[in-house]
C-alpha cells in the first residue's frame, strides 16, 4: 500500500493574486488594467483564466496530508499564501514558517530544522 503525502514549500496561494503581488512588488504597478488584458490573452492562448489556478478554492479537498513549508522572509511568495492554505485545509496538516531565508531557501538556510520538522511529519504520519 503506498502512502500519499504533500509536501508544499512555499507555495501561493491563489496565481491571480500571486500576479497581483508580483506586478506591486516589482514595478509598482496597479494589477488593473494589467491582469484583465494577461487574463484575456491566457483565456484566449491557453483556455483558462489566472483565478482558475488557485490552490486555495481546492485546498479543502485534499484530504491526505500535507505539511506546508515557508520561510517567514520569503521575499516573493508572501508566508501568509502558506498560512491561508494550511488554515483552510481539513484533516492532517502540519505547518513549518523557517526563521531564516527568503523565497525557497528554508532548506538550505535551516537544515537542521528543516529535516527534523520533514522527519517528524513522516513519523506521525506512517
Amino acid at each position: 500500500m503506498a502512502l500519499i503525502f504533500y509536501i508544499a514549500d512555499c507555495p501561493f496561494a491563489s496565481f491571480e493574486e500571486q500576479l497581483a503581488y508580483r506586478l506591486k512588488v516589482e514595478y509598482r504597478l496597479p494589477s488593473c488594467p494589467i491582469l484583465p488584458i494577461a487574463d484575456s490573452f491566457l483565456r484566449f492562448r491557453d483556455g483558462y483564466r489566472a483565478r482558475d489556478v488557485s490552490p486555495l478554492a481546492v485546498i479543502n479537498t485534499i484530504e491526505k496530508p500535507v505539511l506546508f513549508i515557508h520561510s517567514r522572509h520569503d521575499d516573493y511568495i508572501p508566508v501568509s499564501a502558506s498560512e491561508r492554505l494550511y488554515k483552510k485545509k481539513p484533516g492532517p496538516k502540519e505547518l513549518y514558517i523557517a526563521e531564516a531565508g527568503e523565497h525557497a531557501m528554508s532548506y538550505t538556510k535551516n537544515r537542521d530544522t528543516y529535516r527534523k520538522t520533514v522527519q517528524a511529519f513522516l513519523d506521525k504520519i506512517t
